[in-house]
């Protein structure tokens, strides 16, 4: 079957640019649901004609959804280094109750491996920012702060 326009090939077709486009099928008059799919054309293309805005709401919306994913992305990578650095918080607590040496410097390598992880996930958060035009990193280490190394004992 040829293209019939709008990229509709099959009757499936139709439904399916109806809701990317925000057209309840059943808004359509009955005359336009004709046995072809060019009657239903026809009757989507006089509808746009007449209200252009619902394909501007319809790019709009997208655009919205679109914006929410981003910041939904980015608030899900800073809560990663926030995780990380509440292990770190937490490992440095049980490591100033710890006397004995061995166990202290199991501690710190532990301590030290879960730092090198938030190091790498405050880089991410950085890149992530970065990719969405957030060029200012300068409160980075106010608001994230990475303690220093741990020595073993």
């Amino acid at each position: 079957m040829a293209d019939l326009g709008l990229g509709i090939k099959r009757r499936s077709d139709v439904s399916f640019k109806l809701m990317t486009l925000n057209i309840e099928p059943k808004t359509l008059f009955t005359p336009c649901m004709g046995s072809s799919n060019l009657g239903v054309l026809r009757c989507l293309s006089y509808m746009l004609y007449l209200n252009p805005k619902m394909i501007k709401d319809s790019v709009e919306k997208t655009r919205e959804e679109i914006l929410q994913e981003m910041a939904k992305a980015l608030g899900h990578t800073g809560s990663i280094l926030e995780e990380t650095l509440k292990q770190l918080e937490e490992i440095e607590f049980s490591m100033s109750q710890i006397e004995d040496m061995e166990e202290y410097n199991r501690m710190v390598d532990i301590f030290n491996a879960v730092r090198k992880r938030a190091i790498f996930r405050r880089k991410m958060l950085m890149i992530h920012r970065e990719a969405l035009g957030l060029r200012q990193h300068k409160f980075m280490d106010i608001f994230y702060p990475i303690p220093s190394m741990k020595r073993k004992r």
